[in-house]
């Protein structure tokens, strides 16, 4: 099957894609260039699921974790590693949850987990 296109899916980003990943059973996790995390179903019905928005700057690296599909890590230019959990709603906004590396904040900043 080399060469040969098998689906195509738009997610829906404005600028380069830095990095991508499977979640789930058939679905695809973005990051990129222009601030942006995706989820975008590749499956039977192809196309945008969910758009996160809490980086404030271009997001280089995503990781998911194969023994737990639905969860992903994230890292961007803005100083912080976010987690994101497929499974949960999650509205961005100012002091999201899902941050779990800051690095403008001081430690005494740092909330306690």
């Amino acid at each position: 099957h080399r060469g040969v296109c098998r689906r195509v899916a738009t997610t829906g980003h404005t600028a380069n894609v830095f990095a991508v990943g499977w979640v789930d059973e058939d679905g695809i996790a973005t990051a990129g260039w222009d601030g942006q995390v995706r989820l975008t179903s590749v499956g039977d019905r192809p196309g945008p699921v969910k758009c996160y928005l809490c980086h404030e700057s271009r997001v280089k690296q995503l990781v998911t974790d194969p023994s737990c599909p639905c969860v992903f890590l994230t890292a961007s230019e803005d100083g912080t590693v976010r987690q994101f959990d497929i499974r949960e709603s999650h509205n961005c906004s100012r002091g999201c949850s899902n941050v779990v590396v800051d690095r403008t904040c001081t430690n005494a900043q740092m909330p306690m987990v």
